[in-house]
């Protein structure tokens, strides 16, 4: 398209504008540059003299004429000499700095070097130089089908990538690649900077380089709402590939060593996860898992058989775990029904309904363990064995001992343990009936409720329940008693704690035959040595009574202000070996009302005897069942 006139003398009256403005022709000229000028004055229309300058990317721009004649516009040197033939429509210094741009008919543009080759002919419609990409030229061209497509060419003007295919091109930093993308189907791609040799094509949903591991990936993404039918990929800084795009998630993760796996993810055609680790040369490190997650402490949490349908462990059921470490090998074997991550060294799993802590095997632990096992008490063995069976009894014991915030629950996991065996032996209850929880958290406590409610509602009237906990509890300044779960604080105690008035309002509204309900725990402020905990600094707090109602026994290893003991000599809590005590001399058969009796008395005078202080185990029955719970037997 053919230039107006009137643009050409726009462009002469700015040309002359910044030319006076610049400098005094009298006192920067010398006589040499005055007689040049002169001359190309005479010859020319038009001749602007632009002193040398170096521009703000700290390239040094020669001096030099823009010139014009009949409406074609060239570059002369500081000679007078033409180094940018007199042809084009417009022409002038980049905005790089670093060479003359050329523009010709239909607003073509094209560069010549300084000196005055022509690097890049008047073909395209966009021509730049950026630092971000080096030393090359960014070029556009529009085709036939009235898309525009961008290019790269050397610094010598060579075609790199051709403006034929991608309509963006966006350099990687720190990699030899670029980024292509095309807007007529939203997809990208990867190229080689140095021969234009195209990696990946255009068709994945993203290309991203990770600058601290040095890789990249890549996916397809069917749906973007929802993760499966993806496909991901892994490739090398330097493109070189680690994993095909056929995983439906990858995931990098990095070891205390800073040694770094892939934890790759793939699925089956009935929508369940197959989970594996790879390594940076894409070696298999494991056999194929039903779930992989961090374990914590350098582990991972691994089952096998379950089945999951997404990233959440929630998300499925089945199967046993265990823990692998970060090159794949199996640290922990996998067989249990439930595992969390290490903490401190130390874990809570759940093996054939047992809960226990487990040390990390790798680590070690910092905690100070507290006295959990037995001191070969007499009640811890020769426990009868009746052949007694109650399947329709259930039993949920909680033995709290391993704190996060506390001390002084020692012997309350050997008073689940036993209590656990008792139950199984003495009193007839099939394991499979049995709940045990070590050293539970909130979160277990709230399971443990909900399994009660649900098992009495199957039952629907039918069922015994027994809850046991063996642990500490405590008060707040209001005189609400809490059943403190491991991860407990006195800080956040309403949210932290298990609500003893949510706990009786649970079990009250049951509809059993039977549901006796078991707290060692003091709840005065003290723990089990007689302590007070950190912040009630010495002050006693004397809760409010318990209150039973449906058919349902409380009983309590202590009164309201007393504290619950435990005790080195017996390797047990004083309400719980004198529990057992009666459960192994009468067999089981005793009642519910001779034992407690009986424990009470012994209690009550070990007590004195051993601390000089009192401890009075309370019960409390409903109004259901006061009248004939003293036959009740266990």
């Amino acid at each position: 398209m053919k230039t107006s006139v009137y643009y050409l003398e726009m462009k002469r009256s700015v040309a002359m504008l910044v030319l006076l403005s610049m400098f005094n022709i009298g006192t920067i000229y010398s006589q040499e540059n005055k007689s040049v000028t002169e001359r190309l004055n005479a010859t020319y229309d038009y001749a602007n003299y632009k002193p040398e300058e170096t521009n703000s990317s700290g390239i040094k721009v020669p001096a030099h004429y823009i010139i014009e004649k009949n409406n074609l516009w060239g570059i002369c040197d500081i000679k007078g000499q033409v180094i940018v033939p007199l042809k084009f429509e417009w022409v002038g210094c980049s905005s790089s700095g670093d060479f003359y741009l050329t523009e010709a008919a239909n607003e073509m543009y094209g560069a010549y070097s300084l000196s005055g080759k022509e690097i890049v002919p008047p073909k395209y419609d966009f021509v730049e130089k950026d630092k971000d990409y080096g030393d090359v030229f960014l070029v556009r061209k529009k085709l036939a089908n009235g898309i525009k497509y961008y290019g790269i060419l050397d610094a010598n003007g060579k075609v790199i990538i051709a403006p034929d295919k991608y309509e963006m091109i966006m350099p990687i930093d720190g990699t030899n690649c670029y980024r292509t993308f095309t807007s007529s189907n939203q997809k990208q791609g990867l190229v080689e900077k140095n021969t234009g040799r195209a990696i990946l094509p255009c068709i994945y949903e993203h290309v991203l380089y990770d600058k601290i591991n040095e890789f990249f990936t890549y996916a397809t993404i069917p749906d973007r709402n929802d993760f499966h039918g993806s496909k991901n990929g892994l490739l090398s800084k330097d493109c070189k590939p680690i994993l095909p795009c056929e995983f439906l998630r990858l995931d990098i993760y990095h070891d205390s060593s800073n040694n770094r796996v892939v934890k790759a993810v793939k699925e089956n055609s009935d929508g369940s996860l197959i989970f594996m680790l790879y390594d940076f040369t894409g070696k298999k490190l494991t056999p194929d898992y039903s779930f992989i997650e961090l374990g914590g402490e350098d582990m991972m949490m691994c089952n096998r058989g379950g089945n999951f349908t997404s990233l959440s462990p929630e998300s499925g059921k089945g199967g046993k775990w265990g823990f692998i470490n970060y090159q794949g090998k199996e640290i922990v074997p996998v067989k249990y029904d439930m595992v969390s991550r290490f903490k401190d060294g130390v874990a809570q799993v759940v093996l054939d309904g047992v809960s226990q802590i487990l040390t990390n095997p790798l680590t070690g632990t910092t905690l100070q363990l507290a006295n959990g096992g037995g001191g070969g008490s007499k009640v811890d063995t020769n426990i009868p064995e009746t052949g007694r069976t109650q399947e329709n009894t259930f039993v949920f014991i909680i033995a709290n001992e391993n704190y996060s915030h506390f001390k002084g629950a020692d012997y309350s996991i050997n008073d689940g343990k036993v209590f656990k065996e008792y139950c199984k032996k003495t009193m007839g209850v099939p394991d499979k009936n049995i709940r045990y929880y070590e050293d539970a958290t909130f979160g277990n406590i709230v399971g443990a409720m909900q399994k009660i409610k649900d098992i009495a509602d199957v039952y629907e009237g039918d069922a015994r329940i027994i809850l046991y906990f063996s642990g500490l509890g405590t008060s707040d300044n209001k005189k609400e008693c809490y059943l403190l779960p491991t991860d407990a604080t006195l800080q956040s105690l309403s949210t932290t704690g298990y609500s003893v008035d949510k706990l009786m309002n649970a079990l009250n509204a049951l509809n059993t035959e039977i549901t006796l309900v078991i707290l060692d725990a003091p709840f005065s402020g003290a723990d089990k040595a007689g302590v007070m905990l950190a912040d009630y600094r010495g002050v006693r707090i004397a809760p409010k009574p318990m209150t039973a109602g449906g058919n349902t026994i409380f009983v309590t290893s202590c009164s309201r202000d007393e504290t619950a003991r435990s005790d080195k000599k017996y390797s047990h809590s004083l309400f719980t070996y004198a529990l057992l005590e009666k459960l192994q001399a009468s067999k089981g058969t005793c009642s519910f009302k001779e034992s407690i009796d009986n424990v009470t008395q012994w209690v009550k005078r070990e007590s004195m005897s051993l601390y000089d202080a009192t401890q009075t185990p309370q019960v409390v029955v409903s109004e259901n069942i006061k009248n004939n719970w003293q036959q009740m037997k266990w």
